[in-house]
């Protein structure tokens, strides 16, 4: 399960039928590659450990990389340099904000291999062990609300983020991305059957902006 999520508002057509039904609505942002994880691309560790940087940590290797891969370093290449260096910057972005970071924490907790031990997933592990994952992605839900609350985010705008999956993997209801979601953020509404590929399914989650 890939997250994406928008904060800048923009009209933008609900109906290509309708051509003056628009309505006011986050912009969305290309989603990224499914084997893209952001901790990577900054030269940090994922999973766990990644779920445990410090803004402070992930902000130093985020300048160093910058050093690293600014397109001034590589003028031959300049193209894919600019490419890498956009790519750089949205990563950065997305770990430095802590609602987007959140849900990108909680989907690599989705991906089939986040529990794997050897080539056992989490879709064939024993029972004992699949009550172990669930108990600790409760755990991990707790804490996750926990940050969102002492965050104290506030957003002049209604939140929108996409959500991808590969359905040859796992497939996911709206009712399943509700449920899950909603240990996160206060969902409003989820916009299904968005199609990016023949085994690719998405869809839309609307969140509750906080008016405090």
């Amino acid at each position: 399960l890939v997250v994406e999520l928008g904060l800048d508002s923009k009209l933008i057509n609900h109906s290509s039928s309708n051509k003056k039904s628009k309505t006011l609505i986050p912009r969305i942002p290309q989603p990224y590659c499914s084997s893209l994880v952001h901790y990577t691309v900054l030269g940090l560790p994922s999973g766990e450990k990644g779920a445990r940087l410090t803004e402070r940590e992930i902000s130093k290797a985020y300048k160093l990389k910058t050093l690293e891969l600014h397109p001034d370093k590589r003028p031959d290449d300049r193209v894919t340099a600019h490419a890498n260096f956009q790519k750089l910057r949205s990563s950065y972005e997305t770990l430095i904000d802590p609602v987007a970071r959140i849900l990108f924490d909680a989907s690599l907790r989705l991906l089939p291999n986040y529990w794997s031990t050897g080539v056992e997933d989490a879709n064939t592990a024993p029972w004992p062990m699949r009550r172990r994952q669930e108990a600790e992605a409760k755990e991990q839900a707790t804490k996750a609300r926990k940050r969102a609350a002492e965050a104290k985010l506030r957003s002049p705008s209604r939140r929108i983020f996409v959500v991808s999956w590969d359905k040859v993997r796992k497939d996911y209801s709206e009712e399943e991305l509700r449920e899950f979601f909603t240990g996160f953020v206060v969902v409003e509404d989820i916009h299904m059957g968005w199609c990016c590929g023949r085994n690719k399914k998405s869809a839309r989650v609307f969140m509750v902006a906080s008016d405090d």
